[in-house]
């Protein structure tokens, strides 16, 4: 396994109607969801400009039967970029499933983008950030190389909490997802599991491994660290967060709601609510930027999560290791 340093990209495509199940938006039949017209314009702009690729998780509810949607998932695909599994419907709370709704979930997805798409889902990542041993199983079974739904931050509680306070319809049940309030103490870097034990390394190499590359949190009270909440801080706070960043991998998440302006693009009033949908799109266009351009700077190589997964799993297959991260920031193997 080679020492760059490695930056992962990933673009969470969640609709307005996905985000209104999120926030308890009545009378979804009536909203106008256009984020793939808005949006990956912008996203695949953005890309080209830098010479990178990136991992886009699609569910099939917003591409069946959208010809213009499915225009849009071909230019990603024409565009070198990934196209991975985020589940059929976009269900919070899929854990809480029985396994054959979390299968048809997850399959009913990959048949689907193979379908439309020409394309095999090797990575899949749940809504909301749920993991479990069904989804573990699920994905071993069907020979996918990676799942990307750990989100360990500090802050889970605080996610729920502000969640009740965000949802508009209290009368309307909706899930926040982030179901394991102990993400917090599973491991930040990437590493091998099985659905025998999802929270821990695996050991032996013997079995069906795939790779967890948990979403980023910052190497210090594991804060989120991820685009949207990046949003928060200013021009100068970036330039000094990122041109200190040193660790041997960083999954970073990009949002399709990252990439929308709420008053040029006349978004529906009811989704003001979004956190940080009201910030100009020349000030996120102009943080993104810096933040993609700071870490080409500090020597970080970008690869796509199948490749990226590929590389890691033959490496610890190879002998029997698993992948983990020490102190010096430095990859090595462990052996057992």
């Amino acid at each position: 396994m080679n020492h760059e340093k490695k930056l992962l990209i990933s673009v969470d495509m969640d609709t307005f109607t996905s985000l209104s199940n999120y926030y308890g938006v009545k009378d979804v039949k009536y909203i106008k969801d256009e984020i793939y017209e808005i949006a990956i314009p912008r996203i695949l702009g953005l890309f080209k400009r830098f010479n990178i690729k990136a991992t886009f998780f699609i569910c099939s509810k917003d591409f069946s039967d959208r010809e213009d949607v499915c225009f849009w998932i071909k230019k990603i695909k024409e565009n070198g970029h990934e196209l991975a599994n985020h589940s059929l419907s976009h269900r919070y709370g899929i854990s809480l499933l029985s396994f054959k709704q979390i299968e048809r979930e997850i399959i009913g997805n990959h048949n689907l983008i193979k379908e439309y798409f020409d394309c095999d889902c090797v990575g899949f990542r749940a809504p909301g950030y749920n993991i479990s041993t069904a989804i573990v199983k699920i994905l071993e079974k069907n020979g996918y190389l990676y799942d990307s739904s750990l989100f360990p931050t500090s802050l889970t509680l605080f996610y729920k909490v502000y969640h009740c306070l965000l949802v508009i319809n209290k009368e309307k049940k909706v899930y926040d997802g982030m179901d394991n309030m102990f993400s917090f103490f599973l491991p930040a870097q990437p590493y091998l599991i099985t659905s025998a034990n999802y929270c821990q390394k695996a050991r032996g190499k013997n079995g069906s491994f795939i790779l967890e590359i948990p979403i980023a949190t910052s190497r210090f009270l594991k804060l989120p660290f991820y685009f949207n909440f990046h949003l928060l801080f200013s021009e100068k706070m970036l330039k000094i967060i990122f041109s200190k960043e040193n660790r041997h991998c960083i999954n970073y998440l990009l949002h399709a709601v990252d990439f929308v302006d709420y008053y040029k693009d006349k978004i529906d009033e009811r989704f003001a609510c979004v956190v940080n949908i009201k910030r100009p799109l020349a000030e996120k266009m102009e943080k993104i930027d810096l933040i993609i351009s700071s870490l080409l700077n500090n020597q970080y190589k970008v690869i796509l999560l199948s490749s990226f997964a590929k590389e890691l799993i033959k490496s610890g297959r190879s002998c029997g290791l698993h992948v983990d991260d020490e102190e010096s920031q430095k990859w090595r193997i462990k052996k057992y």
